[in-house]
């Protein structure tokens, strides 16, 4: 070997041997503790420290995604019933409308069919009388000619018996 290499080597040692005595202080100085909370953390966050933040980004993305979209969500719903309660007003509006318009058709209506009835009882009332009094002015006028015919019969019978008498 060269003599460079031993030079090296007798280098890299020393720099490394006080690192190692003062690790060695430190392990000797902590005489089989259990590892600690902090130390564990340490650990795990020199393992899985990458991984673990890249979960946590991706949920704290997806979670605001989520949260987006309910918002979205409940704001489009929100919408949708408004717009739902104000149409179901305006037909509320419209068919009262179109109720009190067939109310009011019934009322007229009704009026109308109460004139004409009694028009036509006042009518009926009045043919019926008129009627009456033609049938009672019939009756009259056929008693009349009945009480003429039964004295003209009368009278013809006298004259036959006067003539039969005679004979």
């Amino acid at each position: 070997m060269t003599t460079l290499q031993p030079k090296l080597q007798r280098d890299l040692t020393m720099s490394h041997k006080p690192s190692i005595t003062q690790e060695t202080r430190t392990l000797q100085a902590v005489p089989d503790a259990a590892p600690s909370a902090d130390s564990i953390e340490q650990i795990r966050d020199i393992i899985f420290g990458t991984q673990m933040r890249e979960y946590a980004e991706r949920f704290a993305n997806l979670e605001k995604r989520l949260v987006d979209e309910n918002a979205a969500l409940q704001k489009s719903l929100t919408s949708r019933i408004e717009e739902a309660l104000q149409s179901l007003d305006e037909e509320k509006l419209v068919r009262k409308a179109g109720l009190d318009d067939l109310m009011d058709q019934l009322t007229t209506q009704g009026k109308e069919l109460h004139t004409a009835n009694e028009s036509v009882q006042q009518s009926l009332g009045d043919e019926i009388d008129t009627v009456k009094l033609h049938v009672s002015q019939q009756l009259e006028n056929a008693e009349k000619q009945k009480t003429g015919q039964m004295s003209q019969l009368g009278a013809l019978f006298r004259q036959l018996a006067d003539e039969l008498e005679k004979t």
